[in-house]
């Protein structure tokens, strides 16, 4: 046995392949730059769905060319560049039904349902009407796949990267991704793969050109590459590179190592280490972090401060200015770590100390590591907190928990066992245990005692609704724009505390009960009212 084609299903195969207007009309621009034209036209009567394409290149020498499939007649040289398929011209017989072509003084008319079922088309003919130069090919009844994107649409596109002026019905469309025009503009590096034009640097996004056409989606702020003859796309149409995921990976490798050599030259050349980081700090975590290790300073964008423990606002601001290796052990820094899986005490303390979070991850060799809270040092287990004196006050709110706080005089003192660090919390500041996500629950020492409030308020201060939204459930009533019932219950926590820490109870009292209305005071003038207290309640004899 023989390997055989079957030559009438080969090219009905074909036929699903360039039905798509864009292509047709691509491959015909590939053939007029390929012969050597410096403008192509383009022009399109909607009235009569008629393309023409002409342009002034060296036209056509051998008809028989043009519709013999995988016969392109291309020169040594253009097919050792461009590694042509043959299938430019072949693909108009798909798109229309009649196909003129006229060149070099001769022209031949092809009815493409004859062509296609292998029955002859005829020779060429003399032409008077033929171009000066270059080749014009009419084709009658285009087919434009259906497609609402419209045929100058289409052109546009083609244009963009092409090194040929192209016109469509007579307006000179724009070439502004053209590599002789973006060379001017923009440094180019030299790539296995062709010619990468460098729009942003140290990028690894990168849209991929090939024979001036554009190759799968175009990636926003991308970095274009020009492929050279190396690279295999899928033919015939040409429209995606062969094994695409294993050279995106391999473009990727390489631009890494051009990327991490390039930055050693930056720094040699600047000269000045401070700057080289502030400049390419992003750059250097991306492609070269152990450059990091021997020089002793970190930019401010290395950094970012605690969030503020909140449901409303996250302050993640970084600090203005970058930190020396110094100045290292008078700050209080820490790796990223997961509240929700270690607990609430890490954050208040790095809330309360102005910590800095390392935003990001650096080589595990870096010397900051030897002076950072790490991750696996903030669990609830790993502080100790205490005060002087303070006094547990069980409260009852309305919408939310009812619950103990600590009331407290003195400072209250945050430790971090493993580091030693300590820091204050004055007693003008108050914060929730967020119970519902504690690993066991927080005794804070009173004292000689061991109290496991749900809050802990300074004697002084005030009480606002934050400290409530930091309670469990008040996270998902918030998230409902409960406000009306979170007033509620802050305006009820502030009451108890005033009362708790004032020394006049009956003043306490009247604070609670309030203003009382115009109606209610016109009935009680004058009159001398008996209280007294049981179950919780207040009643007047």
């Amino acid at each position: 046995m023989q390997l055989s084609i079957n030559a009438q299903k080969t090219i009905q195969n074909f036929s699903s392949v360039m039905t798509d207007s864009s292509k047709v009309i691509s491959e015909l621009i590939q053939n007029s730059r390929r012969a050597g034209a410096t403008r192509i036209d383009i022009n399109f009567d909607m009235e009569s769905n008629t393309l023409q394409i002409q342009d002034n290149g060296t036209g056509v020498s051998k008809f028989e060319n043009l519709i013999t499939l995988s016969d392109s007649g291309w020169s040594d040289a253009t097919r050792s560049i461009e590694n042509p398929f043959g299938m430019g011209f072949f693909s108009t017989l798909f798109a229309a039904k009649q196909v003129i072509i006229e060149s070099s003084g001769k022209s031949l008319i092809i009815d493409t349902a004859t062509a296609l079922n292998f029955e002859d088309i005829g020779q060429p003919t003399d032409s008077v009407n033929c171009p000066d130069e270059g080749t014009r090919i009419t084709l009658i009844d285009f087919n434009k796949d259906g497609s609402d994107y419209s045929i100058q649409d289409k052109v546009s596109d083609l244009a963009l990267f092409s090194s040929v002026d192209i016109y469509f019905n007579g307006e000179l469309q724009e070439n502004r991704l053209a590599l002789h025009l973006l060379e001017k503009e923009y440094e180019t590096i030299e790539t296995p793969y062709g010619t990468l034009v460098c729009k942003h640097k140290f990028s690894n996004k990168i849209a991929i050109v090939c024979q001036e056409l554009r190759v799968g989606k175009h990636k926003i702020f991308s970095n274009y590459l020009f492929l050279n003859n190396s690279v295999q796309l899928r033919m015939p149409d040409r429209d995606a590179i062969i094994n695409a995921e294993m050279f995106e990976k391999e473009v990727d490798k390489w631009l890494d190592a051009y990327w991490a050599n390039k930055l050693e030259e930056l720094r040699n050349d600047l000269q000045d280490d401070i700057a080289f980081v502030e400049k390419h700090f992003r750059a250097i975590i991306r492609y070269s972090k152990t450059l990091l290790n021997d020089i002793d300073y970190l930019p401010s964008n290395a950094f970012s401060s605690t969030p503020v423990l909140s449901c409303r606002d996250m302050n993640t601001d970084s600090p203005y200015e970058g930190l020396k290796r110094e100045e290292v052990a008078d700050k209080i820094i820490y790796s990223d770590y997961d509240m929700w899986d270690k607990g609430i005490l890490a954050h208040h303390f790095f809330h309360f100390s102005n910590a800095l979070k390392l935003s990001e991850q650096l080589d595990p060799n870096h010397w900051i590591y030897e002076s950072i809270i790490l991750d696996d040092e903030c669990n609830n287990d790993d502080f100790e907190v205490s005060t002087e004196s303070g006094n547990l006050l069980d409260y009852s709110l309305q919408y939310s928990e009812c619950g103990v706080a600590l009331v407290y005089d003195s400072d209250i003192t945050i430790k971090h066992i493993p580091s030693g660090k300590v820091v204050n919390i004055d007693n003008g500041n108050s914060f929730a245990l967020w119970d519902h996500c504690l690993e066991s629950d927080i005794s804070i020492r009173c004292g000689e005692d061991e109290l496991m409030p749900t809050l802990v308020i300074g004697k002084t201060a005030h009480v606002e609704s934050e400290l409530l939204l930091q309670l469990s459930r008040y996270q998902s009533e918030f998230d409902e724009d409960l406000d009306a019932e979170l007033h509620t219950d802050t305006r009820a926590l502030s009451q108890q505390v005033n009362a708790f820490i004032k020394d006049d109870p009956l003043q306490a009292l009247s604070d609670m009960i309030g203003q009382l209305p115009p109606v209610l005071q016109t009935k009680l003038a004058g009159q001398t009212l008996t209280a007294k207290i049981e179950n919780g309640k207040l009643s007047f004899a």
